[in-house]
């Protein structure tokens, strides 16, 4: 991955990345850790809420893949990246990669 690729995908893992979004109302942070009064509008705020109290976050790339890879390791090491806020984005996407069936 190139390094500005990985420094945005990094930055978009914390709450500041989708703030312009969620400032004008249009975006919701995957990140559990973006601070509720951030979301100004009555469905920001449910979204928010449900957000940040969620067990898991949705991604539409996972019905692309192998079942071994969409609904498991993709799965799992997106949410492990979200819950770090991006700081360990090498070792995730190796992860993923290593998952992929040889077939």
């Amino acid at each position: 991955m190139r390094p500005e690729v990985k420094a945005v995908a990094e930055f978009l893992a914390t709450p500041y990345g989708p703030k312009a979004w969620i400032d004008i109302g249009s975006g919701i942070a995957a990140n559990s850790t973006t601070p509720s009064d951030w979301y100004q509008s009555y469905k920001q705020g449910i979204a928010g809420d449900i957000v940040a109290n969620a067990n898991a976050v949705g991604f539409d790339a996972s019905d692309l893949m192998p079942p071994a890879v969409g609904a498991g390791t993709f799965w799992s090491k997106m949410v492990e990246w979200i819950d770090s806020g991006g700081s360990n984005t090498d070792q995730i996407l190796s992860d993923i990669d290593a998952s992929w069936p040889s077939q």
